[in-house]
C-alpha cells in the first residue's frame, strides 16, 4: 500500500528542555488518541495547528479528516510538519493571520476554523503566559479548541478562568514525555453548555 503524498515518517518525540522555543514533539501515538477522542465532536472541514512542530497532530488530523483543510503556524522555519500543512505560516500563533487568496481552491484561505489542535510550547525559557495566550489565541479562532499541557498548569494563575470555561478536562496516561510531569488534554466547544467532563484518556494501546 502506497502512503499518502503527505505523509512523512513521524519524527522522534522529543522535548528540549530550557529550549527558548519549548519544542516538545507529541507522540504521534499520543496525538492520534486525542484525535479519536474529538472525533465525537467535530467533524472539521478546517484546522489549524498554531504551533505545528514535528507533525503529529497533522498527520492524527490527516488520517481521520482527508478532506480537511489544514493551516499550521510555527515559529521554527525548520519544524518538520510544516511541509504536511495545506498552508504554513512562518509566525507566532498570537499574531494575526495573513489574509491570502487560493488560486487553486478559488477562494479565500481561512483564518477562522473548525478546529484547532496543538501542544504549545510550554516551561521556564518561554514562560506560561506565552502558553496562556496561544491558548486564548486559538480558542478566539475555532469553534472546538484542543490544547495538550502540562497537568501543574491546572492550578496556575492565568490558565484557571481558560479552565473553568473547558467542555472537557483528560489527563493523558501515561505521560507523554517520560522525562516530563504529566499533560492534560484540554478542550473548549463553543457550543458546549454546562460543566466538564472529566475523563482521562488512555493512548497508548
Amino acid at each position: 500500500m502506497t502512503a499518502p503524498e503527505w505523509f512523512v515518517e513521524p519524527v522522534r518525540p522529543v522535548h528540549l528542555r530550557g529550549d527558548a522555543q519549548g519544542r516538545s514533539y507529541t507522540p504521534d501515538q499520543c496525538a492520534q488518541a486525542v484525535v479519536r477522542r474529538l472525533a465525537a465532536l467535530v467533524t472539521p472541514g478546517s484546522v489549524w495547528e498554531p504551533c505545528v512542530g514535528g507533525g503529529a497532530f497533522v498527520r492524527a488530523a490527516r488520517l481521520a479528516w482527508p478532506g480537511a483543510h489544514v493551516t499550521g503556524c510555527d515559529l521554527d522555519p525548520d519544524a518538520p510538519g510544516a511541509a504536511l500543512c495545506d498552508d504554513f505560516n512562518l509566525q507566532d500563533a498570537r499574531d494575526p493571520l495573513p489574509r491570502r487568496y487560493s488560486v487553486e481552491l478559488q477562494r479565500e484561505l481561512p483564518t477562522s476554523f473548525d478546529l484547532s489542535i496543538t501542544n504549545p510550547p510550554f516551561g521556564k525559557a518561554v514562560g506560561q503566559a506565552v502558553t496562556v495566550s496561544i491558548i486564548a489565541a486559538a480558542r478566539q479562532r475555532a469553534t472546538v479548541c484542543a490544547q495538550v499541557v502540562p497537568l501543574d498548569y491546572l492550578t496556575q494563575t492565568g490558565l484557571e478562568a481558560h479552565v473553568q470555561e473547558c467542555a472537557l478536562v483528560a489527563p493523558l496516561l501515561p505521560r507523554p514525555f517520560p522525562h516530563e510531569r504529566g499533560m492534560v488534554l484540554l478542550v473548549w466547544d463553543t457550543r458546549h453548555q454546562g460543566p466538564a467532563t472529566h475523563d482521562p484518556l488512555r493512548w497508548r494501546s
